[in-house]
């Protein structure tokens, strides 16, 4: 009789378990809220979405929690692979994906506690409200379409460093038109104090990112 072999667990192990929690948050999204699940697919040619929930966002918070964690994960990584082609990483290494994962938690969870703050101090909780809840919808939207790409990504045995440049490219405008389409949409409230919209994004939208930038290099 042959004597059982110890499994070898590969160093990808790891890397599954996280992409399947992925898309089963993305099941759940699905199961628990079918009708916002329909009408949130559909927001890449329609802002139905947005238009039905924006005046309520906080009856979307459960469903929208379901794919943040999407999207944190699969944003983590996308900034593994990365740093892996970079040569700044190693693209099996489970800590750093940790850190990465709860250095996008911290930066998500500050910017969004002090956009409250600031939408208190100058009594314009209703746009932040729906200004905030424009972002999350589309981030989160192009996190769930990201994850798939960043997965065959990953498994690929070799990583082709110009597709992933293009991807981030491709993400970077996308969110630049983003912003432009949110301007054209609360325009009425914005151009009366363009010169503060354009201090917010600064401050709130492109120094956290920077940041990060800069503590993923020196890390």
């Amino acid at each position: 009789m042959e004597a059982l072999q110890e499994r070898i667990i590969g160093i990808q192990d790891w890397a599954v378990y996280f992409f399947t929690l992925a898309f089963l948050f993305l099941v759940m999204s699905k199961a628990y809220f079918p009708v916002k699940f329909y009408d949130y697919i559909r927001l890449f040619y329609t802002d139905k979405y947005w238009r039905i929930y924006k005046d309520s966002p906080s009856t979307s918070s459960g469903f929208h929690l379901l794919l943040f964690v999407t999207q944190t994960i699969s944003f983590a990584f996308l900034l593994q692979l990365l740093l892996a082609t970079m040569g700044w990483g190693n693209l099996y290494d489970l800590n750093l994906f940790i850190q990465i994962m709860v250095l996008l938690f911290f930066v998500i969870l500050s910017k969004y506690f002090l956009e409250k703050i600031i939408a208190v101090t100058f009594h314009i909780e209703d746009f932040a409200e729906q200004f905030h809840f424009y972002k999350l919808s589309y981030r989160s939207y192009l996190g769930v379409i990201l994850l798939p790409l960043v997965a065959i990504l990953y498994f690929n045995e070799i990583i082709i460093s110009s597709v992933l440049y293009l991807l981030i490219g491709l993400l970077l405008l996308i969110n630049i038109a983003l912003y432009l389409n949110s301007i054209r949409i609360f325009r009425s409230l914005i151009f009366p104090k363009f010169y503060y919209f354009i201090l917010y994004l600064c401050a709130l939208e492109m120094a956290p990112y920077y940041l990060v930038y800069r503590f993923l290099i020196k890390n």
